[in-house]
């Protein structure tokens, strides 16, 4: 399967974005315990906030805005 050019000049910046993401914001993925999030409203049973991303959802919505805008 062959990538095409412009495919391959956008991979680094998903990366990159996903890097910095880790990096100047782990808690929005993360719970402090350094599991995942757990995706939904409300609390989880151990009383962290759930979230309504998930760390796989994020990286689509990278994916896709970068897509679109680059």
């Amino acid at each position: 399967m062959k990538i095409s050019a412009d495919v391959q000049n956008k991979i680094p910046y998903v990366i990159g974005i996903i890097i910095i993401l880790y990096i100047l914001k782990p808690n929005a993925i993360f719970k402090p315990s350094g599991k995942h999030r757990e995706y939904g409203f409300g609390y989880d049973r151990d009383g962290y906030k759930r979230s309504i991303y998930s760390m796989h959802f994020v990286i689509l919505l990278i994916v896709i805005m970068i897509y679109v805008f680059f």
